[in-house]
């Protein structure tokens, strides 16, 4: 993160705020926190690569949190923006969330 925001790498620095999202599930504050930067970035940058990456962390914090409802929610746009932007790496994650659901 430190060699992103030294650099002026806003992408990377995104990037690092979703993986600490992640990272940090187990403290659903700080994971929130993470989340609405990496969101705030990407809207800036309009670095929209990245949406249904943005709905994969939103929707494990939801089902973390119990939120089945809009978790449900949440992993249909996910999909929709995968197929969207025509890039399928995230398609493991998006089956192993729906397992979850």
């Amino acid at each position: 993160m430190t060699i992103a925001m030294r650099g002026g790498v806003q992408l990377y620095e995104a990037d690092c705020h979703l993986e600490y999202a992640r990272l940090a599930q187990n403290e659903k504050d700080k994971a929130r926190e993470s989340l609405a930067k990496a969101k705030e970035m990407i809207e800036e940058m309009g670095y929209y690569r990245r949406d249904p990456e943005v709905l994969l962390v939103t929707n494990e914090l939801e089902l973390l949190e119990g939120d089945k409802e809009s978790a449900r929610k949440t992993l249909a746009a996910a999909k929709k923006k995968i197929d969207t932007v025509d890039c399928h790496r995230w398609d493991f994650e998006a089956a192993e969330l729906e397992k979850r659901l």
